[in-house]
């Protein structure tokens, strides 16, 4: 009956190596498949952010690197434009053309090209400038250089033109057929132009003047970009016009221009039905607004090759966790099943008493026998013992919160006397040092955790007193708090770390700034406040400390005494320790401006 007892019982439990082979094994594929979990998606969004990054970068360069072609371009324009010179001499060149009078033809050809030339610069930083009458005649120089009877009010950007009515015209790029007719070659290459209407010493429109460059000179970042992806540049004038590149029909490229924004978009290419990311770099100085595009898919092919690598490499070190969880659980389960083949044996209830037997040398199992043995004896004893020591728990707790703040006090006053020492403040030195004395007596006069309100207020007017001098007229302060306050009870130097954070704050945005220190008195609670008029708390300072404060109160467990961690925990801390759950600890930001943190507890208390 004894056997078939126990082999019951070995049918429905599984034996000690089977348990924990499994809490290993799942205890390691946890931990390793949580690391890698976190590892790809830190590197999934570092990969993507290198790459964004770096298409965002080129669409910028792009942008600056046009954009400043395209101000050459206006800047000769301009130079032109404000050339009275050049202006009376292309009057004086179109009236003598009429007139026939060689001589004056040639001093007056002889003029504009020099001062043309000369505008163009040593390096021909533009290709060709034409100045054209309002009605008939150009003259231009460059890759062509000479008189064209032209009508210009048949040019097709004449009109686009007269309407900027001085500002700059842009079309898009094209191959110009005056050069190639006056040259009597084929000119292959596109052209862009800008166009500028200009007006005469009575301020009535003179002429237009014409700037060109090679079209592949102008864009020649956009056409080569520096990016190792498959990117689309486009490139709009402000009116949406595609500008670049060339030989592209507006119905058969997508409009990016109306979904321009400053930031990545992602949108759907209804041309190609793909997703793309796209990014917008706007030109400042000519309005032009450049897109680059990029299929998502191709943004993700290299992320997706670097993750099916560490899947492979996750898949290897699963087969090694397997192996280590078996040889661990094979070491650990030997010593397991001799303690369990103890324990089932039938005789134990009638030795329970004593437990006496042989050493096992399993030291889980002497220790176990040696704790029952003992086990009534000690009971009340242990529990007697473990209330004392919590009590000195709590004491050494407190005690070794406020002496953090006695350095932390110090190192900041040695930090202000340095910098008021660097701005030659001699006479507030010596103040702030007096008063830097007595609060440091207050500190190290006792250690005991509590002090009255009283004293709680000297201490942190002294305090304000000497951030007054550090700061001079940029900080004030007021205190409002009710005689009948000054002699509560409560942790010593709360008020002065409220206020060191106040200030903290504070500085952050521009002088002035104000500190007040109000107090609440009620038949059941006693109340005091710090505001200030600084930045106030971000929603994620608030989240994490409410974090904190819920986990305190909760699991009742205090978070390790570090130097760093001064401030409100370190209040709320105090509190916690000294009056348990009934105290009050609120903060937040105001109404208007700044932060507020209110401090108090019960009268009885």
């Amino acid at each position: 009956m004894r056997r078939l007892f126990y082999k019951d019982i070995n049918r429905t439990k599984s034996s000690i190596h089977n348990i924990l082979l499994s809490s290993y094994l799942i205890t390691m594929l946890v931990i390793l498949c949580l690391t890698t979990l976190i590892y790809v998606i830190a590197q999934y969004y570092n990969m993507k952010s290198n790459i964004t990054t770096s298409i965002r970068q080129t669409c910028l360069s792009v942008a600056n690197d046009v954009d400043t072609q395209i101000n050459q371009l206006d800047s000769v324009g301009i130079n032109v434009l404000y050339s009275n010179i050049i202006k009376d001499s292309f009057s004086a060149y179109t009236k003598s053309t009429g007139e026939v009078d060689p001589n004056e033809q040639r001093v007056n050809y002889t003029l504009l090209t020099s001062l043309l030339t000369s505008l163009r610069g040593a390096n021909s930083t533009v290709r060709q400038i034409n100045i054209y009458d309002l009605k008939r005649g150009c003259f231009g120089t460059g890759n062509y250089t000479g008189y064209q009877d032209i009508v210009t009010t048949d040019q097709q950007w004449y009109e686009p033109v007269i309407a900027q009515d001085g500002g700059r015209y842009i079309p898009p790029a094209a191959q110009n057929k005056l050069i190639s007719d006056s040259s009597g070659t084929s000119e292959d290459r596109y052209y862009i132009s800008l166009y500028r209407l200009y007006y005469d010493n009575f301020h009535q429109p003179g002429g237009i003047v014409e700037i060109m460059q090679y079209y592949d000179i102008t864009f020649n970042r956009a056409l080569n970009p520096d990016s190792p992806y498959d990117i689309q540049v486009i490139i709009y004038d402000p009116d949406g016009n595609v500008i670049f590149p060339l030989h592209t029909e507006k119905d058969d490229l997508f409009d990016y221009f109306s979904h321009r924004m400053d930031n990545e978009l992602t949108l759907q290419n209804t041309k190609t039905h793909q997703d793309e990311y796209v990014y917008y770099g706007q030109m400042e100085r000519c309005g032009f607004t450049t897109v680059v595009a990029i299929e998502r898919a191709k943004i993700f092919s290299p992320i997706y090759k670097y993750l099916m690598t560490i899947f492979l490499i996750l898949i290897l070190l699963i087969l090694i966790c397997v192996m280590i969880a078996y040889k661990l659980s094979k070491r650990l389960s030997a010593p397991l099943t001799q303690m369990y083949h103890f324990l089932s044996d039938p005789d134990i209830p009638r030795r329970f008493g004593k437990l006496s037997m042989k050493d096992s040398d399993i030291l889980e199992i002497d220790k176990l026998k040696d704790s029952l043995n003992e086990f009534q004896d000690r009971q009340k004893n242990s529990l007697d013992t473990l209330m004392l020591l919590k009590e000195q728990e709590l004491q050494a707790e407190i005690l070794a919160l406020q002496s953090q703040m006695n350095p932390h006090f110090l190192y900041n006053s040695l930090a202000n006397l340095g910098a008021m020492a660097e701005e030659g403040m001699t006479a507030q030195i010596c103040q702030m040092c007096i008063d830097i004395t007595a609060i440091l007596r207050y500190i190290s006069s006792n250690q005991e955790p509590l002090s009255t309100l009283e004293k709680e207020l000297e201490h942190a007017s002294r305090y304000l007193k000497c951030l007054m001098l550090r700061y001079e007229g940029s900080l004030t302060y007021t205190i409002d708090v009710p005689d009948e306050m000054l002699e509560l009870k409560m942790p010593k130097l709360c008020i002065q770390l409220l206020v060191e954070n106040a200030v903290k704050f504070s500085a952050k945005t521009a002088p002035p700034w104000h500190i007040s220190i109000e107090g609440f008195l009620t038949d059941k609670e006693w109340i005091i406040s710090v505001k200030d008029n600084g930045i106030g708390f971000n929603t994620g300072v608030i989240q994490t400390l409410n974090k904190k404060l819920e986990a305190i109160k909760q699991d009742g467990l205090l978070p390790g005494l570090e130097l760093d961690g001064m401030g409100l925990l370190n209040i709320y801390m105090r509190f916690y320790l000294i009056y348990h759950a009934a105290f009050i600890f609120d903060f937040g930001n105001l109404e208007n401006k700044g932060a507020i943190v209110s401090i108090g507890g019960k009268i009885h208390e």
